[in-house]
């Protein structure tokens, strides 16, 4: 897709590209490292906070990224 086509998407059919291209990558390297047995998914949001809750074993938690 060039720039154009894509400057022309609605934000539905930006979203659903880009989660299309996200399942892509995640099977092209599930494919390619397929012997160490990695799964890729979606971050979800039990797993950004569980994430966000690390940066307290950080010494300067306030440096930590979020």
């Amino acid at each position: 897709m060039d720039a154009e086509q894509y400057d022309s998407l609605t934000y539905k059919q930006t979203s659903n590209y880009h989660e299309k291209l996200r399942e892509h990558v995640f099977r092209t390297v599930e494919n390619d490292f397929g012997s160490l047995g990695i799964a890729l998914s979606e971050i979800s949001f039990r797993d950004a906070n569980e994430a966000n809750s690390w940066k307290k074993l950080w010494p300067k938690p306030d440096r930590a990224a979020a």
